[in-house]
């Protein structure tokens, strides 16, 4: 977590005291000169070069797109944007699927798969009518915003564009100083404290996985502790993410609202990772044909964009399977639903009865998301009394 480190903090201290007492007109200029500041010392010279083209490109392209109404550039450069995913991201991983065994793979630029999602969404939404961004400082605050720029939350550029041209008359106001502050308070609690204590337990009990002696009660903990660490860990990200965007006087999109009390696992992927499942939702699920077609083909859809979901968390088959375990889920709820619904009595037991379904299914699926087949298998056979 590149917020846990000593050189951040002096250049947090730095950049929000500096920002704060600068003259409102700077504003922009200090938000981009630190950002890119940021992004060179995490990502060193290897990982900027790519982004540098990438932006370039996609600036362009959207430029040409606004101007002549075509969408060949969207399509393009879009394209190339994904390729570039694929080629620092998955290489490897594909090559290892045709059983090739690469001697070398191309080290991956920072936040890739954050700079590839939100070049994306932009060059569509200016296809769709939207108005690009002609001052470059306003496109590259956009591409390198330093709070989001590692791990999120993934930003929609009208509403960052609408705040960034507020700057200049925003004053920051103690109530927004406040909530920055707890957020990050808040965030490094979650992250520093219970995901730790979280990572410290699993990790106790990791060694012995494959030990007869170990109880499936230790192994039905694993699955609590995996769960409280996976929310812990990236809520507390996010936390602080949003709780420092509040201090430069800009309010990032939530990234997670209680997913663990959701009623369905539609409601959990309203309310986990909001952004990038919001993202799925409007540029994979919906162009697809969403949910207004035929039932097998809503099945496709929904399986199709989880499956996409899973990739996106890394190179590896239990990433996938996890997506897949989702998309199952997704394609079989609705039928589950209308044979299960009768047999309750009233609309607040089965509501109760679901939540509670649909926090055991995402908390097994966690052992999808971190381990691999050969521990998962022994895992859930000794959970429920086979091995």
């Amino acid at each position: 977590m590149v917020f846990l480190t000593s050189w951040f903090f002096a250049f947090l201290l730095v950049a929000v005291l500096t920002y704060i007492f600068l003259p409102r007109a700077w504003r922009k200029y200090w938000l981009l000169a630190i950002s890119m500041v940021f992004h060179g010392h995490f990502a060193g010279p290897a990982g900027v070069l790519p982004i540098v083209i990438l932006g370039v490109t996609v600036y362009l392209a959207a430029l040409a797109i606004e101007k002549w109404k075509i969408a060949t550039p969207m399509w393009t450069v879009g394209a190339v944007c994904i390729l570039a995913l694929i080629y620092y991201k998955y290489t490897g991983f594909l090559l290892e699927l045709v059983g090739i065994s690469p001697e070398k793979t191309p080290v991956a630029p920072l936040a890739i798969s954050f700079f590839t999602f939100e070049f994306v969404h932009y060059l569509i939404e200016v296809k769709k009518g939207g108005p690009a961004l002609k001052n470059p400082i306003d496109f590259w605050l956009f591409a390198v915003f330093f709070p989001t720029i590692a791990s999120g939350p993934i930003k929609r550029y009208r509403d960052f564009q609408a705040q960034l041209d507020a700057l200049p008359k925003k004053k920051i106001t103690a109530p927004e100083i406040h909530e920055g502050l707890y957020r990050i308070t808040s965030g490094l609690f979650k992250k520093l404290i219970i995901a730790e204590w979280a990572v410290d337990h699993i990790h106790r009990i990791e060694p012995w996985l494959h030990d007869s002696s170990l109880s499936s009660g230790y192994l039905w903990a694993l699955v609590g502790l995996q769960t409280t660490r996976i929310y812990m860990d990236f809520a507390g990200y996010s936390d602080v993410a949003i709780g420092i965007a509040l201090l430069l006087g800009i309010r990032v999109p939530e990234n997670f609202n209680w997913p663990y009390i959701a009623h369905n696992l539609s409601d959990f992927w309203t309310r986990w990772h909001i952004s990038l499942s919001s993202w799925i939702r409007d540029y994979i699920y919906i162009p697809l044909g969403g949910g207004r077609v035929s039932a097998p083909r809503k099945v496709f859809n929904g399986f199709s964009a989880m499956v996409l979901c899973g990739i996106w968390h890394g190179p590896a088959l239990h990433f996938a399977a996890w997506g897949i375990y989702h998309g199952l889920g997704l394609a079989l709820q609705e039928p589950i639903s209308k044979i299960v619904r009768p047999l309750f009595p009233s609309e607040k037991i089965y509501r109760s009865w679901t939540r509670a379904w649909t926090f055991l299914f995402v908390a097994l699926g966690w052992l999808i998301f971190f381990y691999e087949w050969s521990d998962l298998k022994w895992i859930l056979a000794r959970m429920i009394g086979l091995s």
